[in-house]
């Protein structure tokens, strides 16, 4: 059963910081002041989101959930490892720290009463399009390889950053459009998921580009099963019509951008000889060849335990695990970053609710990308899916208690028929 409360409150609000703090900061940086924005964003929006009351009133009380908890261990074990490794860098010490105080402010936070997500994603989507619209004008004036080149080592741009918000916002534009009834929003979201895609093309990245094709995806298919004459007859002529003046105006680029992602593709599992722009796809089949060669060489406790913290950063967070915490990094990254999201999408209950559709999505990014991009110890790939296991506990119970509900008045009806 839903809650009825309507307003927006500080905690959504604070909830949205978290999700968007560093792509808002790059931007803060490039237009306003360059000082690090996005840990004072993330930092306002945990202060804004923790459930002081629920946590002081029920400290003793609350009851943990068990995948919860095990996402705390995870990285207090990681924590444990940075300890014991030669490895210098405080922001990875504070990469865990941020996901253990989300992990505790989730569990005092009442799911559907202290936040609801659908105002979430409207204070997301609000925060993503300003970044999406400003990622644009970047690209469309040229300023992106200004401020690429300005300094190598403290780089304020980066151009994965408007690839991910670009994904951010592409998943609030579907869940509105499955949560609302007027087709004139309807179809400037679904314009906006179309200018979306146009942002990750510029930015010319591999990962932003498969979410997003597959987020868009997902969505056209839920739509197909819940109504397929809106399908065919609004959002395929829609779509078609979109994409057709988006290639008019950028047909160069949009075949550049698919021929880069496929032969990325290629290089990612075969490798290549060659020095192009497609070279760390490259770099990462060879780094991966290399990570297999040092792993054939370990010890017996290396087999078990890992290598050590941070032994190689090649952006194969999965690989990465295994390589620097042994057999428990690697099945514990598996199960939380890859099989609860896709455990989203399989089970009939989670992919029918929107709420869960949405947070898959955010998630998405992570859970595709476990095999591509990053290191396993980034808050940015942990806190939506914690986010996502709250959501999920939330959808069974509440689908628990309405099949009590039902299961209890059918008794009752029939005794009072006796």
């Amino acid at each position: 059963m839903n809650n009825t409360r309507k307003g927006l409150n500080i905690s959504e609000l604070g909830l949205s910081f978290i999700l968007t703090a560093f792509a808002m900061s790059m931007f803060i940086r490039i237009f306003f002041i360059n000082i690090p924005a996005g840990n004072y964003l993330l930092l306002i929006g945990m202060l804004m989101f923790f459930p002081y009351r629920n946590f002081f009133n029920n400290f003793f009380t609350q009851k943990w959930d068990g995948k919860i908890v095990g996402v705390v261990v995870f990285h207090l074990i990681a924590l444990l490892y940075y300890a014991l490794s030669d490895f210098n860098e405080p922001l990875f010490q504070i990469f865990h720290y941020i996901v253990i105080v989300f992990c505790v402010a989730l569990t005092y936070t009442q799911y559907e009463k202290d936040i609801q997500i659908r105002n979430v994603v409207k204070c997301v989507i609000i925060e993503s399009t300003i970044c999406v619209v400003l990622s644009f004008y970047i690209f469309q004036t040229g300023m992106d390889q200004a401020l690429y080149a300005i300094d190598t080592e403290k780089r304020i741009f980066d151009y994965l950053t408007p690839g991910g918000i670009s994904v951010t916002n592409i998943a609030c534009c579907a869940f509105l459009i499955g949560t609302t009834q007027k087709k004139k929003y309807t179809t400037l979201l679904w314009l906006m998921i179309v200018f979306d895609m146009l942002v990750i093309i510029m930015s010319q990245k591999r990962t932003p580009f498969i979410v997003g094709a597959f987020i868009i995806s997902l969505y056209l298919y839920r739509q197909l099963t819940i109504s397929a004459s809106k399908f065919f007859f609004f959002i395929v002529p829609l779509l078609a019509i979109a994409f057709y003046f988006m290639l008019l105006l950028y047909n160069a680029l949009f075949i550049e951008n698919v021929e880069y992602v496929f032969k990325g593709i290629t290089d990612f599992i075969n490798g290549t000889n060659q020095l192009d722009e497609t070279n760390s796809a490259s770099i990462r089949y060879y780094n991966r060849k290399h990570v297999f060669d040092t792993i054939s060489h370990f010890t017996n406790m290396e087999y078990l335990f890992g290598k050590g913290y941070m032994t190689l950063w090649f952006d194969n967070p999965l690989l990465q695990s295994y390589l620097d915490m042994g057999i428990y990094g690697f099945i514990s990254f598996l199960y939380y970053i890859v099989i609860i999201p896709a455990r989203a999408i399989f089970v009939k209950v989670l992919r029918n609710d929107d709420n869960v559709f949405w947070v898959f999505c955010i998630a998405s990014y992570s859970m595709l990308g476990f095999i591509s991009t990053g290191h396993p110890y980034n808050q940015g790939k942990w806190t939506p899916i914690c986010l996502l296991i709250l959501v999920i506990n939330g959808v069974y119970a509440q689908h628990r208690k309405k099949h009590s509900f039902i299961h209890y008045s059918s008794e009752n009806t029939k005794t009072t028929s006796k």
